[in-house]
């Protein structure tokens, strides 16, 4: 969504409600806003572009180096993209710095330094002599308006020759002959060798780094093996220099939450939560908080909680963990507070109301839940989580007939959804259906043989078909 397309109408209290998608990458990807150029130029008020700048639009050739970069490694700078704190992600424009806007992570990898993420051309880019000793940019090489499907190897073969023309240190091709008549003479073919990525198996990219020579051996290492022998070094941080520790400690987290469950990750992270300065806890509690739900650490999350005031907790999602943690403790007055803040700042973000209705629900206030759950499904008729917890409400509430409708429908959306089946067992026992019920536990330990809770359910019904 923030890559593949042109940047969508996005709702910014939700987390994933769009009231429009463009479908295509448009000009204003990479020209910025166009309303005013548009506009200009409607007026009849052209400037000759071939000798001043239109300052009506953003030109990214006019941009220097590192502007141009960063407006390539917005899309082009695949990683680990950890927001700053109170931006979005439409808050980039072109002729920004990245950084302004969000910091990208990339993990570092011994033994295997020529394997990478599938896009992330800018990074292999600046490792290569080319960039860091010249004014080379991506466009040096590549017309962002022509498909590279569409443009030919010697069109890329030009631009090679364009600085290795033999002038100075910027010598001919070394490889004799034979060689290069072998590889059609391709400069990218030798220099940018296609390799696998580390994040995406089975698929084969140019590689940017561009190095004098390259190894055959590592090129055609399989995925499997590369897996074997890497070893992870660190996250580096690719659109800076010197993070701080907050911003290094936010990138493990979001690495450990989005990429990889190694607990080496939580581990970095707790290392510069640490190192954090002593006093205000406030403007830490967003990588403390969620360095212990990860942990699933609820007691600690709530042992900081109790050191900040309600109000100073500012950020939606740690407002949410902390509710998490007070729900999970049973202690759902406090739970509700945390859930209600979070709802407040992201209405639109249907796990949040999911969790402030079951709150509802536990506190006795059905009327409430009720009317959450039903808010959720007229945003998203197919949310599984509020339709299962409507039907049990409406079960609770003697509505046995609609309880059933609304369990069949969750479970048509999604046939191995445990609580919905737990809810129809749950009906099934109200209705002393003992041996359906007992067919949904069955079915239920099928698919989780270890789950206690359906265990605990089969010998309260033994109990139960005894006495009866």
């Amino acid at each position: 969504m923030t890559c593949h397309n042109g940047l969508p109408d996005f709702e910014e209290r939700s987390r994933n409600k769009f009231h429009s998608v463009k479908t295509g990458i448009d000009c204003e990807r990479c020209h910025g806003p166009g309303e005013l150029h548009v506009e200009r130029k409607r007026a009849g008020k052209i400037i000759d572009t071939s000798q001043y700048a239109d300052s009506t639009i953003v030109n990214p050739a006019r941009l220097t180096k590192e502007l141009q970069m960063s407006l390539c490694q917005r899309c082009h700078l695949q990683g680990n993209a950890v927001l700053k704190e109170g931006k979005s992600w439409k808050d980039f424009q072109p002729g920004m710095h990245l950084d302004s806007i969000m910091n990208v992570f990339l993990p570092e990898y011994k033994g295997q330094e020529d394997r990478f993420i599938m896009a992330s051309q800018a990074e292999r880019l600046r490792e290569s002599a080319c960039y860091t000793q010249s004014d080379m940019s991506c466009i040096t090489c590549h017309n962002p308006h022509v498909s590279v499907e569409e443009t030919s190897i010697a069109t890329f073969n030009s631009k090679c020759r364009n600085c290795h023309n033999g002038a100075g240190k910027k010598s001919e091709c070394t490889e004799d002959m034979a060689t290069r008549n072998k590889e059609d003479d391709n400069c990218t073919g030798c220099h940018m060798p296609k390799s696998g990525s580390i994040d995406i198996p089975h698929v084969s990219i140019t590689d940017h780094h561009i190095k004098t020579r390259h190894d055959k051996d590592q090129e055609n290492i399989s995925y499997t093996e590369a897996q074997k022998i890497q070893q992870f070094v660190g996250l580096k941080c690719m659109t800076k220099e010197n993070p701080s520790n907050y911003e290094m400690a936010m990138g493990y987290l979001s690495f450990y939450e989005e990429f990889s469950k190694g607990r080496y990750l939580l581990d970095s992270a707790k290392i510069f939560i640490e190192q954090r300065p002593q006093g205000d806890l406030v403007p830490w509690l967003k990588p403390i908080v969620k360095y212990h739900f990860l942990r699933n650490d609820f007691a600690s999350i709530r042992t900081y909680a109790s050191r900040v005031r309600l109000d100073s907790v500012q950020d939606e999602w740690t407002n949410y963990r902390i509710g998490e943690a007070y729900f999970q403790a049973k202690q759902y007055q406090k739970a509700l507070k945390y859930y209600q803040q979070a709802v407040n700042k992201k209405p639109f973000n249907l796990a949040f109301q999911n969790k402030l209705g079951s709150t509802y629900f536990q506190l006795g206030n059905y009327q409430k839940a009720e009317r959450v759950f039903r808010l959720i499904l007229t945003e998203d008729p197919r949310q599984k989580e509020a339709m299962a917890n409507l039907g049990y409400l409406l079960l609770r509430k003697g509505r046995k007939e609609r309880a059933s409708d609304y369990f069949k429908k969750t479970l048509s959306l999604d046939p191995d959804y445990l609580q919905a089946m737990f809810n129809q067992a749950a009906l099934s026992l109200q209705n002393k259906q003992w041996e359906k019920a007992r067919t949904i536990l069955q079915n239920i330990l099928k698919k989780d043989p270890g789950n206690s809770k359906a265990q605990q359910l089969l010998q309260r019904l033994d109990a139960m078909e005894r006495r009866s």
